[in-house]
C-alpha cells in the first residue's frame, strides 16, 4: 500500500499486476514438499491477500495465469487492464474428506490461501449449535490478552474445563511445534493426518458434555503456550501459530460447536506488551512478525463463517457492561448477551443492562516500522467486524 500513495503524491497512476497459479501447479514446480514450504507458501500468499485488500479495486489488475499468457503478453496485459480476462482457477471449498488425506493435507494448506488471492473460497459453514455444550478457542496476536481472558476463564467460569490432549493437538511441541495444522517441522503429511484423526476421535464426546471447554489460555501446566499469533519463541516463530480453518472444520467433523474469540487490541500497545513489558524482539522484529501474524488471521478468519466468532477489545475484557451488550452473529436469539453467546452459565460476566461501544480515539502514526503492523492489524479487526475496528 505504500507505492500507491507515494505514486499518487507524483502524480503517477500506480496498478499492482497479479499473477496467479494453482497450488498443485505451484507445489509441482517446487518439488519436494513438506511443512517448511506449504507453511511459507500459505503464510505468503494470506500476506499478499492482506496488502491487496488495502489497494483499491482499481489499482489491481488481475493477469490470471502463466498458462493464459500465451504467446502475446501485451495482449494480454491490455485485457487484464480493460478487466476482460478470464478467471482461470476453480473456487476452493472445504471437502472433509481432504482433511485426512495425506496426498491432500499440505496441498490443501496452501490451496485455500491462494483461493483468497483470486477472490474463490467458500467459507467453511457453522452448522453445528449447542444450547450448553460448547468448546471455544481464543484467537489473537500475541500481546493481546491471552493470560488475561485465561484469568478470567479460571476465576469467573464454574463451567469451564481444559482437556490438556485437545490442546496439545492444536499446537505442541514448544519450540518445534507439531498439531492438527500444518506446521514447518512437518517433513510430511502422515503425521499430521493421524493427529487429526486423534483430535476429531477426543474432541466428539465433548459436543454433549455440558459446560464450556477451553481449548487455550485457562491452565497453567497445559505446555502449549497461549496458542497466540505467533506463539513461542522457536527458529520459525513467525509461522508458529494454529489455523483456524482447520479447528472449525475439524469442529465440525466432530459435531461440536465451536466459538472463537478474537481478540483485539491496538497495535502500539501490543508492540508495548511484546518489547517493554517481554522482550520477545526489538520493536523491529516484533512489528514485522506481528504484522505477518495479522494478515494471516485476518484471511483464517476470512475463511470461515463470522457465526464462529465474537472480537472482543481487549480494554473491554473485565466490562460486565460490555458483555451484556446482544452478540451480532446469526445464530444468536434476539437480545443474547456477549457472555450467553460464549456460554449460558457466564450471566456472572454481563451486568444487568449493557452499555455503549465507546471508541476511544485512534493517535496517528509516524514511525513507518510501526505503521506497518497498524495497517495490518486494522485490516484483520475489520475483516473480523470487531468492534472499533478501522474503516
Amino acid at each position: 500500500p505504500a507505492p500507491p500513495e507515494r505514486a499518487k503524491k507524483a502524480g503517477v497512476e500506480f496498478k499492482v499486476a497479479l499473477l496467479e497459479r494453482g497450488a498443485g501447479s505451484i507445489l509441482n514446480s517446487i518439488g519436494t514438499v513438506n511443512g517448511a514450504v506449504a507453511t511459507k507458501l500459505a503464510d505468503s500468499a494470506a500476506v499478499l491477500w492482506s496488502q491487496l485488500g488495502r489497494l483499491a479495486p482499481s489499482q489491481l489488475v488481475r493477469l490470471g495465469s502463466v498458462m493464459d499468457i500465451g504467446d502475446d503478453p501485451s495482449r494480454h496485459f491490455l485485457a487484464a487492464l480493460e478487466g476482460t480476462s478470464p478467471a482461470s482457477q476453480e473456487p476452493w471449498r472445504h471437502n472433509a474428506s481432504r482433511l485426512f488425506s495425506e496426498t491432500d493435507i499440505l496441498e490443501e494448506h496452501v490451496a485455500k490461501m491462494v483461493g483468497l488471492l483470486g477472490n474463490r473460497v467458500e467459507r467453511i459453514a457453522k452448522t453445528v449449535y449447542s444450547p450448553t455444550s460448547r468448546v471455544v478457542f481464543v484467537a489473537g496476536l500475541e500481546g493481546t490478552g491471552h493470560h488475561t481472558i485465561g484469568e478470567k476463564f479460571t476465576q469467573h467460569c464454574e463451567q469451564c474445563f481444559v482437556e490438556k490432549p485437545l490442546s496439545e493437538g492444536i499446537y505442541a511441541g514448544s519450540n518445534s511445534a507439531q498439531g492438527i495444522s500444518v506446521y514447518p517441522g512437518d517433513t510430511d503429511a502422515r503425521g499430521i493426518a493421524l493427529r487429526r484423526r486423534q483430535f476429531v476421535e477426543r474432541l466428539e464426546p465433548f459436543g454433549t458434555k455440558e459446560g464450556l471447554l477451553v481449548l487455550n489460555t485457562m491452565g497453567k501446566s497445559l505446555g502449549t503456550g497461549q496458542i497466540s499469533y505467533p506463539n513461542y519463541a522457536g527458529v520459525n516463530k513467525i509461522f508458529d501459530h494454529p489455523d483456524l480453518a482447520d479447528l472449525a472444520a475439524l469442529a465440525e467433523f466432530a459435531h461440536v460447536d465451536l466459538r472463537i474469540i478474537l481478540l483485539s487490541r491496538p497495535a502500539q500497545d501490543v508492540l508495548v506488551s511484546t518489547t517493554e513489558h517481554r522482550t520477545f524482539g526489538t520493536e523491529t522484529q516484533e512489528s514485522a512478525r506481528l504484522a505477518d501474524n495479522a494478515a494471516v488471521l485476518a484471511a483464517q478468519v476470512d475463511l470461515i463463517h463470522p457465526d464462529f466468532l465474537l472480537c472482543v477489545p481487549f480494554d473491554r475484557l473485565d466490562d460486565p457492561e460490555w458483555w451484556a451488550a446482544p452478540a451480532n452473529a446469526s445464530s444468536s436469539p434476539e437480545k443474547t448477551s456477549r457472555a450467553a453467546w460464549l456460554h449460558p452459565s457466564l450471566h456472572n460476566w454481563a451486568a444487568d443492562a449493557p452499555g455503549d461501544d465507546h471508541c476511544p480515539p485512534s493517535s496517528a502514526v509516524d514511525d513507518l516500522t510501526v505503521a506497518h503492523l497498524v495497517a495490518s492489524a486494522d485490516y484483520l479487526y475489520h475483516q473480523a467486524a470487531c468492534p472499533c475496528a478501522a474503516p
